[in-house]
């Protein structure tokens, strides 16, 4: 009782997510499942009332089910639009990202004016949400009037769904080239790099000397006084991993600036409820200690509410190791 008390804690306490997904993931999925529960209580409830009344069956062949047939290849279409956008999106070409977008876009405003096209051909005829054309009430006798209310109230609400959907897509390909892309930092122990640069086959990597980057060769060992490798797919503009290169010795980590500082190597990570791994927020916090950027400072408000004592104790002692007056110190002892 007591172990599923503390995993309850654990998991609800905060600072965690607590369906082992993230926000992101688990929002797109209720929206799916909304949309889905949405649009299912449409159709079950046109087909009770068909079931119930007699129902009109004005539809033939050709034209209006060959009409459909083709909106709906157009909105399948974008479907295929919208796979090529995230493709490109995940090889950091954010100009074909936008290209493919805006197809998509287009396709579903294709397939919205290609649905006014019958709207406008169903209303000439004599349909509205009330009532039948008078040649379907001879044809038909004792047909309701709900066929016009299902119709238009269902694909109406489709068109509705596309347009949003439309709006929102040409948003995110006007907001694409603003974005801002930045790389995966990882953080390896001196040596294990090697074992990366041999598995990305088809990667270019590079190291910085003197202000500028220059391209380590595929045979070429990391010099021991760098500490970063920056890594791309060849025919990449932008980077896409920043190798972090952590030192060791014996079976035990330390800080690069002051070997004084430091712990055992298998007590610097930890893992997300996903199985992520990651360094230790103080660990990162000690080497963003070393610089005045505005980011830092924001990184160390949002961290230290989530730090226990223990933690801003280590933290404290080790950025005092290298400068007793850091102007970090008095705010992690608060």
């Amino acid at each position: 009782m007591a172990t599923e008390a503390q995993a309850l804690t654990n998991d609800w306490g905060g600072g965690v997510h607590p369906y082992r997904v993230g926000h992101r993931k688990l929002g797109m999925w209720l929206f799916i499942m909304s949309d889905s529960l949405t649009f299912s209580a449409l159709l079950i409830g046109y087909a009770y009332v068909r079931a119930s009344n007699v129902w009109p069956t004005p539809f033939k062949f050709s034209p209006s089910i060959v009409f459909s047939s083709v909106m709906t290849l157009v909105l399948l279409s974008s479907s295929l639009t919208m796979v090529m956008a995230v493709s490109a999106s995940s090889r950091k070409n954010i100009s074909a990202a936008r290209k493919w977008i805006v197809a998509t876009a287009v396709l579903g405003a294709t397939f919205i004016i290609l649905h006014s096209i019958e709207w406008r051909h169903l209303i000439q005829e004599g349909l509205t949400p009330f009532a039948l054309p008078a040649e379907w009430s001879e044809k038909w006798p004792g047909s309701t009037p709900l066929f016009g209310a299902t119709f238009f109230g269902i694909t109406g609400m489709h068109m509705f769904h596309v347009f949003t959907g439309c709006i929102y897509l040409l948003v995110v390909a006007g907001r694409a080239k603003k974005l801002k892309h930045e790389d995966i930092e990882i953080s390896v122990f001196r040596g294990d790099q090697d074992k990366i640069r041999e598995r990305l086959k088809g990667w270019e990597f590079f190291v910085a000397q003197d202000g500028t980057l220059r391209a380590l060769a595929r045979a070429e060992s990391l010099p021991v006084t760098d500490h970063a490798i920056w890594a791309r797919e060849r025919g990449h503009e932008t980077w896409q991993l920043e190798i972090l290169i952590e030192e060791r010795k014996d079976g035990r980590w330390f800080y690069r600036r002051n070997e004084r500082v430091g712990t055992h190597e298998k007590d610097i990570g930890r893992f997300t409820n996903d199985g992520i791994p990651y360094i230790r927020p103080d660990i990162q916090l000690l080497y963003k200690s070393t610089g005045p950027r505005a980011v830092d400072e924001s990184d160390l408000l949002a961290v230290l509410p989530r730090l226990d004592v223990a933690q801003r104790a280590t933290l404290s002692a080790w950025i005092a190791a290298n400068d007793p007056t850091h102007r970090w110190i008095a705010r992690l002892a608060s």
